[in-house]
């Protein structure tokens, strides 16, 4: 039987300095659609998994929408708000400074969730 020797191999890791492959364009339209349409909200909730988030502040967007769907709450900016509010999450979330939140300023038509949803 032959010994392999660790000197043989490169101890060195080669994805050092790198991060998965995401899109924080197709993360914000997932949020946003959620927020502009609850059919939007609902579909998302059925193809869409928190851990398919790569930002953090995304998937707590994410949870807390999930919550209010699952509570039969209307999402939009209020309710989300005290939602990630009661979490303890409003900050962490990115915080609200205006009255609409970065994700609604990239969102395409909430009819493309599907789409983006799969990216």
């Amino acid at each position: 039987m032959t010994s392999v020797s660790q000197d043989n191999y490169s101890t060195a890791d080669p994805y050092v300095g790198r991060s998965a492959p995401w899109s924080q364009e197709a993360e914000q339209a997932v949020l946003g659609a959620m927020l502009l349409d609850q059919d939007a909200a609902l579909r998302a909730a059925e193809l869409v998994d928190d851990s398919m988030f790569y930002r953090e502040p995304h998937r707590r967007l994410y949870r807390a929408m999930l919550a209010l769907t699952e509570h039969r709450v209307v999402i939009d900016h209020i309710t989300l708000r005290d939602e990630l509010l009661r979490r303890g999450e409003l900050e962490i979330a990115g915080g609200m400074p205006s009255p609409r939140p970065r994700t609604s300023s990239s969102t395409p038509r909430s009819s493309k969730t599907r789409p983006f949803s799969a990216v």
